[in-house]
């Protein structure tokens, strides 16, 4: 029996030994300051203690634990250029950790900083271990950005404050950087309560209690007992199991009959629990006799962190009883008031911009909740240019909801592009709310870009990738069942080619021209064609087929200008069975026998507000033969030998305000600025004057 308990106890005491070994032993972590960096002000050595554990230091390179001194509060390293900090921790096991911090302080900058700075400057270069009084604001002047955490550069700018119930002494490590990024700063700011004055009452008792065990009795003349046991003299300590309640009894030495003995009633030590309020404090409070108290006779004592703080730690708190000190209890907690990263927000679209429907997914840390919101559908008729850029930044959706995993598809439009913004932020298992997530989504089935000079390995046609090429636009037209916009910006030129356009589009000019080949022309089949703000030239030494034909089409045209040199005969718009819209355009033609700026069968033809200048020896501005047309408020001229501003042949034509020059050098032929075969023209208001 004996052997069981011996090995018992021996166990136990190994136990023990983990345990302690364990639970105080000096980590890496117990070092707030110094650490190692290039630093712009003066460092503190400050250590958080463990229980059980010895440090000491040294800055001389020399062992700390023989030639060094005992750590028992924050020591200014009055040094600056390369700095070795040794620490040596011994355990209560006897265990013995080594630690090395090199570090260098270069005080010199050349930065000029304001009044504020400077003073913050030479404050925590004097004194890097800055007091801080709970509930007051604590303000690193605006030049800096700072972080609570080495692991994060610098990024806040906000106050630092703490709720003023916080009760909890302790060290935060603080970064700084000031506006040039690269002058570096570490401080640690020593956090400490309120003062607060509170009436302090206590029981008179003849005896004392240190850390809960420890009873001595005061006064000399009586003699004491605890519970049963045997009567003991006032100089002889007592150990008290302060697992179980106690009677302390006292009377007088000297003995009477009758004398008085008093007696008080000691209650087991209780225990310290916590709980956080909606503000996420740590209020802390005592589950036993509620005579027991905290410091200031305060049945709570509280915690509290700055805000993108992130702590676990452990408040050693003195517990008294009806006033009398009892011992202190150690209360672990931890307070999480660092956000969340934002959430990622993954488009099916590469890059800002889909030429499908697309769908949005979002991702953030585990057991973090998400929270999004979409805008409207934003449609805009140009897809995604620099003009429309301001008018996103304005929208800002605000009805966030739970998002719950799953893809969101987005609609599309089938005339114009459908900017969305999508907004999402991150709430994390203690209430901290991450930065706004922000991504742009353009679905844009219709515009396209082409520019002379991009120069991108990847060409997808839109703003950010567009094309080099005409021949890219014809050929995504060619695949296309949507009208789609062609956006041109630059002198493009076109190889010699013969292009046939046979489905819907607009072609769109931003300060550019289409520059055309010697054997170059676009053909138009039964399709409705743009062309909005372009200079189209060509050319061409030989006779050739016209600029633009268009058959069984319809053709609109404004804000453009049309110009072709021929050395025999050109034509610049040809229109067959078709339909043309043209307005605030120009047209110019020159070759030696024969030009003629629009030629049409059967057609109509509907311009207004544009110019027609042709130059040969036959000159024509425009031909039309059967169909209808009209043509106000435009110009035409004609330089040659004879020619005619507009002809028609077979059609119904309404010619009003217009203006007709001639320079023809033939005066045996007759020519005249409007011509018909049929009574069919109504013209009005023209002015004409060369014919």
């Amino acid at each position: 029996m004996n052997e069981m308990r011996l090995s018992v106890k021996k166990i136990i005491s190994i136990l023990l030994l983990f345990t302690f070994s364990k639970l105080f032993a000096f980590e890496e972590k117990n070092i707030l300051s110094p650490i190692s960096g290039v630093w712009k002000n003066k460092q503190a050595l400050v250590l958080n203690l463990e229980k059980g554990t010895d440090v000491y230091y040294s800055f001389t390179g020399s062992d700390p634990y023989v030639s060094g001194f005992s750590y028992d509060s924050p020591v200014l390293i009055d040094q600056t250029g390369d700095i070795t900090v040794k620490i040596t921790s011994i355990a209560q096991n006897g265990e013995r950790k080594d630690f090395t911090i090199e570090y260098n302080v270069e005080e010199n900058s050349e930065v000029e900083y304001s009044i504020q700075s400077k003073e913050f400057i030479n404050s925590i270069n004097q004194n890097p271990t800055v007091l801080y009084i709970s509930g007051t604001d604590f303000f690193i002047p605006s030049e800096f950005l700072y972080s609570l955490e080495n692991s994060k550069a610098p990024y806040l700018k906000s106050k630092l404050f703490l709720s003023g119930k916080n009760s909890v002494e302790r060290f935060v490590s603080c970064f700084a950087v000031d506006f040039t990024g690269n002058n570096f700063f570490h401080f640690v700011i020593q956090v400490l309560p309120a003062k607060k004055t509170t009436d302090s009452k206590a029981d008179n008792v003849p005896f004392e209690i240190s850390e809960w065990n420890n009873f001595s009795f005061k006064d000399k003349n009586f003699i004491y007992r605890i519970d049963d046991e045997n009567w003991k003299s006032p100089s002889e300590s007592s150990f008290i199991d302060r697992n179980y309640a106690h009677k302390i009894s006292w009377q007088p030495v000297e003995f009477y009959p009758g004398n008085e003995i008093f007696e008080y009633e000691l209650p087991a030590k209780p225990l310290v629990f916590s709980k956080k309020d909606k503000n996420g404090v740590v209020e802390f409070f005592i589950d036993g006799n509620e005579n027991f108290t905290f410091e200031k006779n305060s049945p709570f004592a509280y915690a509290d962190a700055f805000e993108n703080e992130d702590i676990k730690s452990s408040a050693c708190f003195k517990i008294f009883y009806n006033g009398n000190y009892q011992g202190t209890i150690d209360a672990d907690f931890s307070i999480d008031r660092l956000p969340p990263e934002p959430p990622e927000i993954f488009s099916s679209s590469v890059g800002k911009l889909t030429r499908i429907k697309s769908f949005f997914r979002i991702s953030s840390e585990p057991d973090a909740k998400i929270f999004y919101a979409l805008s409207k559908p934003f449609e805009i008729p140009d897809g995604f240019v620099e003009s429309a850029q301001s008018e996103f930044e304005k929208i800002n959706p605000t009805n966030f909801s739970l998002y719950k995993g799953n893809e969101i598809f987005l609609k599309s439009s089938d005339k114009n592009a459908v900017f969305y913004k999508v907004c999402a932020y991150s709430v994390d298992a203690s209430g901290n709310k991450s930065e706004v997530s922000e991504k742009k989504i353009i679905i844009d089935e219709t515009n396209y870009y082409l520019f002379a000079n991009s120069q991108n390995e990847i060409q997808d046609g839109s703003y950010d990738k567009p094309f080099n090429s005409f021949d890219q636009l014809i050929s995504v037209l060619k695949s296309s069942n949507k009208k789609l916009r062609f956006h041109i910006y630059g002198n493009i030129e076109i190889p010699d080619n013969e292009f046939l356009i046979s489905k819907d589009c607009t072609f769109i000019g931003h300060d550019s021209s289409l520059n055309f080949k010697e054997n170059t022309a676009v053909k138009i089949l039964n399709a409705n064609v743009e062309f909005e703000n372009l200079i189209i030239e060509k050319k061409s030494r030989d006779e050739n087929f016209p600029l633009i034909s268009a058959k069984n089409s319809s053709v609109g045209i404004s804000d453009c200008e049309f110009f072709a040199v021929s050395l025999k005969r050109g034509t610049l718009l040809d229109l067959e069975n078709s339909n043309a819209q043209i307005e605030n355009s120009g047209f110019t033609i020159q070759s030696d026998s024969y030009a003629c700026g629009i030629s049409s069968e059967n057609s109509n033809v509907n311009c207004k507000n544009s110019r027609f200048t042709s130059v040969a020896e036959s000159c024509f501005n425009v031909k039309l033969s059967g169909g209808t047309c009209s043509f106000s408020d435009s110009s035409f001229s004609l330089i040659g030998i004879f020619g005619r501003g507009i002809q028609v042949l077979n059609a119904n034509a309404s010619i009003v305000q217009n203006e007709f020059n001639a320079r023809l050098s033939d005066s045996t032929k007759k020519s005249s600025p409007i011509w018909s075969n049929v009574n069919s023209v109504a013209s009005e208001k023209n002015i004409q004057k060369g014919f």
